[in-house]
């Protein structure tokens, strides 16, 4: 699921060219609206950053 949720924000920026995904954005994928702008707030990666997430 993680997968392919993460083709969401991947075709956004792709298409727009940033990842400020507007919150209420939802972007198809394999015929399925996942709601890009939802998926993938703020708070996730503070979360992923607490548990000592390295970002390269």
């Amino acid at each position: 699921m993680w997968a392919h949720n993460l083709w969401a924000p991947a075709q956004y920026r792709d298409r727009v060219g940033n990842l400020d995904v507007p919150r209420s954005h939802t972007q198809e994928v394999d015929g399925e609206a996942v709601r890009a702008g939802a998926w993938m707030p703020v708070q996730r990666v503070e979360e992923l950053s607490a548990l000592d997430m390295r970002w390269s």
